[in-house]
């Protein structure tokens, strides 16, 4: 069974900064296409982890290429043996983005994202 009820689970996602800062007039960071709350609603608390009421977190440093796929990510913070980095690597693949800008022109940026598991 898979959990995605963010009423009974809160499930907290914050973009912290990008790691390369956009500068400049018109200069951007990469955002999910809907928003923050799209990329919420593809995170699937593990059921494992749900189920014996364990929370995490994870954060995560993610490429975002000049096409708005995530090609590349490092993991900051988090541990495997729970599934909450799993489930937070498997929502940032599934999720498109609005490339990061610069000058106006879609470039590819290095953001951080921070997925909070929380029952």
């Amino acid at each position: 069974m898979k959990l995605k009820s963010i009423s009974a689970i809160a499930l907290a996602v914050v973009l912290l900064t990008a790691v390369i800062p956009a500068r400049g007039d018109g200069d951007k960071s990469p955002m999910p296409v809907g928003g923050w709350a799209a990329f919420q609603a593809k995170v699937v608390y593990p059921e494992t982890a749900h189920k014996i009421g364990m929370g995490g977190e994870v954060l995560l440093h993610v490429y975002i290429d000049r096409n708005g796929k995530a090609t590349k990510m490092e993991v900051v913070k988090g541990s495997s043996e729970t599934g909450f980095v799993a489930a937070a690597c498997t929502a940032i693949r599934e999720t498109a983005f609005e490339p990061g800008q610069r000058h106006s022109t879609p470039v590819g940026m290095w953001i951080a994202v921070r997925v909070v598991f929380s029952i």
